[in-house]
Order: structure tokens, then sequence, then C-alpha cells
């Protein structure tokens, strides 16, 4: 979480490397984000962010924009996500969301739930990022303690919501119970609509940890690193 100095500074340093128009922080566990916090640890140039506040120092999301690359707007926070409106100043603004799943079996249900509305309420190309908790597929997971009911569930929203899985590169999984004998996930992902990966073909993709990922702005699309 970002209530460790030390770990804030980390992403101060790989912030200042990458130097990304859209940085998007999950399990922060931070129930407060000021201004003075994001330009602490991004820049002074992330002006515009939005976030969802931890719950007793569990989960939190936060999203912030590098200015004058990109500005964001029309926040929606949901209790498992946050909603922005991107512009960038060249074409039609997009919809990102970062998402932090629930763990618990009901909780995934009303998660579901949660993207369908969100998908209601923001039309047009669409990108959602994080750590999701159901897998997609037998293969984000490297054993066969696998909850199907979960995973078909998972993909029927993401069929009827229509988006694609991005390949996330040097990852086969992003998550460790760090056991002798480990459980290795992928519940990280990159999910885009058919519109949105149209409108920007020349995407590449990788997440640096399960707690971090950014949206670096080029002439060509976005980056995500």
């Amino acid at each position: 979480g970002l209530n460790a100095g030390a770990r804030r500074d980390t992403v101060r340093t790989l912030v200042g490397d990458i130097r990304p128009s859209i940085v998007c922080l999950q399990e922060t566990k931070l129930a407060v984000i000021s201004q003075f916090l994001v330009s602490s640890m991004l820049g002074i140039n992330y002006r515009d962010f939005a976030y969802l506040p931890a719950s007793d120092t569990r989960g939190g999301i936060l999203i912030a924009g590098r200015q004058p690359e990109v500005s964001l707007s029309n926040v929606l926070i949901g209790c498992y996500s946050v909603t922005v409106a991107v512009d960038a100043g060249t074409a039609e603004p997009w919809w990102f969301t970062a998402v932090f799943g629930p763990q618990e079996d009901g909780d995934k249900i009303l998660f579901l739930e949660e993207l369908e509305a969100i998908r209601d309420a923001c039309d047009g190309p669409w990108a959602i990022t994080g750590d999701f908790n159901p897998i997609l597929s037998e293969s984000d997971k490297n054993n066969d303690r696998i909850d199907r009911a979960n995973l078909r569930r998972f993909r029927r929203t993401i069929a009827a919501l229509e988006l694609q899985d991005l390949h996330l590169h040097g990852h086969s999984f992003t998550w460790s119970n760090e056991r002798d004998t480990p459980t290795l996930v992928r519940l990280d992902k990159v999910l885009v609509s058919v519109d949105w990966d149209e409108r920007l073909p020349n995407l590449s993709s990788d997440i640096n940890d399960r707690h971090s990922g950014s949206l670096t702005h080029r002439s060509s699309g976005y980056n995500f690193t």
C-alpha cells in the first residue's frame, strides 16, 4: 500500500523514469488522497486525479492524469472501481476504468454487475484494467483448483460487454501465495472495447506489478507500462 513513505518514493522513481500520461495504482490502502500527496508522489503535473477510498486499510484505487497531455473528467466512483473520461486533445474522449475486484463469491457477482452498469453509463471507446480477481481462462492459474462457476460467469459478462483481453508482455501470472509450492494466478488484465482497439492499433502493453500500472501517451497511441 501507499501508506508507507518508502513505497511512495518507489512509485515516484518509477513515474519519473517512465513519465506516463495516466497512472493507475491499486490497493493504495489510503482512505483519503489529497492533491498534495498526488503531487509529492507523482509530480506536480498530475493535477487531475480520482480515487476510490480504501476500506479499513484494504483496497483503494487512484487514477491520475499528467497535464497537459491528458485531462480527466466525468468521474464515476463505484464500490470496486473508478471510471474517468480521458481527453488527450487529439480525438474523441474515451473511458478508462480501474478496478480492484473482491474476493468473496457474492461480492464477485456485484462486481460484475457494476461493470455492466459502468458500460450502460459510459458509451464509446472503453479500456478497463486492474486486479479483477476472477480468471478468464484455466491457463490463468498454474493448478487445477479453479472456481469454474465464477470463471464462466466472468466470461459471460466480458462477452456481453464485447470486451477483448489484451496480451500483457512479460507476465504469465501476476499473483503468488508465496508458498514453497506456490499457487500462481493471472489476476491483472487489460480489457478493451473493439472501438477502443481500432482507434489505438499500435498499443503495446505491460504491467510492472499487481499494484500499479501506467498509461503513456504516444503519437501512435498509448503504452501500458
